[in-house]
């Protein structure tokens, strides 16, 4: 999600809080018409809040594409992280819990054990992933953690001049995340995590 009014880009991490994001910051990305299409509804229908050629999970360094490299310098970016224990239990929550994510098959049946084993050897992501520019830097200049996410998302809103009400969207299910770790599972999930434990300081 972009905003060349105030000159920021909104990179979304799954899981992280960013449907919630984007819907707080939709009404300053939008044109009059747009927002006059909002106003009336069906059958006139509204418009989507991200422009299809930025899907909403875009990684920084397909904006670096999009936009070209200096003017995606120009731009400040904004990010939600997560301690990556808990982002891992949202993750498998949510796709146990959404049948239309391309996923969902999968995972419906896995034990947290399962699913656990399956992402390290199968499918290893984290969330450092999203924030990397063409060089391997972390290029996020402005972020916001899930555990202080309110007053994060304030700050960053006030420093761009924008008022807007966070909404919680997109909760999945589940317990406090350490209830679902045995010690192996701590130790799988810091080796897929490193970059994220690293650049942001998490502990389990």
């Amino acid at each position: 999600m972009i905003s060349y009014k105030h000159k920021f880009i909104f990179i979304h991490v799954p899981k992280n809080a960013g449907t919630s994001v984007r819907r707080a910051i939709r009404p300053e990305l939008r044109t009059p018409m747009q927002r006059l299409r909002d106003a009336l509804g069906r059958p006139f229908g509204s418009m989507p809040y991200h422009h299809s050629r930025y899907p909403p999970h875009s990684k920084a360094q397909e904006y670096e594409r999009a936009l070209g490299a200096q003017t995606f310098a120009s731009f400040r970016k904004f990010a939600v992280v997560r301690n990556p224990w808990d982002w891992h239990v949202s993750l498998f929550a949510y796709m146990q819990q959404t049948p239309n994510h391309y996923q969902f098959e999968l995972v419906k049946h896995f034990s947290f054990d399962d699913y656990v084993q399956w992402r390290c050897d199968e499918d290893p992501t984290h969330q450092m992933l999203y924030l990397l520019d063409s060089s391997g830097a972390n290029c996020v200049t402005d972020l916001a953690r899930f555990e202080s996410l309110s007053e994060d998302f304030n700050t960053f809103m006030h420093s761009v001049g924008i008022e807007a009400r966070l909404p919680h969207r997109n909760k999945s299910n589940h317990r406090p995340y350490q209830e679902y770790y045995s010690d192996k599972n701590v130790e799988m999930i810091a080796k897929i995590s490193q970059p994220d434990i690293e650049a942001f300081g998490y502990q389990f």
